[in-house]
């Protein structure tokens, strides 16, 4: 299952900042660890896709939870129900102002498709840094 790109808050150079998404599967039911067999998330600066700025293979267990995560224990807003995916990036995949980064998700699902989904990321440049 791919969807389109979320649009993403817009980061400083050289920080990290939060993704979260609330994932479902084929039936839309929310996925949980058990379902997913693993995680490769592909960081891409979207003006020069021919080679990423960087690959990381998070555990499932530190990017997916099997109950929702709400605005009282995460940084989720937007709504009451929640979320069950949440990556924390780092700031050296995030490495230049003026640019748009594109954080591809890709979960290897133990049963089924992979589920695919991404964030484009605007940076804004840190004068003196």
């Amino acid at each position: 299952m791919t969807q389109k790109p979320f649009a993403a808050q817009t980061a400083y150079e050289d920080t990290g900042i939060v993704l979260m998404a609330r994932v479902v599967d084929s039936n839309r039911n929310n996925i949980v660890q058990a379902d997913v067999a693993g995680v490769e998330i592909t960081v891409w600066d979207l003006d020069d896709t021919t080679t990423p700025v960087a690959t990381v293979n998070p555990t499932v267990a530190s990017v997916i939870f099997d109950t929702l995560q709400d605005s009282s224990n995460s940084a989720w807003t937007l709504d009451t129900i929640g979320c069950n995916f949440i990556y924390k990036t780092l700031a050296a995949h995030l490495a230049a102002g003026g640019k748009t980064y594109r954080f591809q998700v890709r979960l290897t699902m133990n049963v089924g498709s992979p589920i695919v989904f991404a964030y484009h990321v605007p940076t804004v440049e840190v004068y003196g840094s």
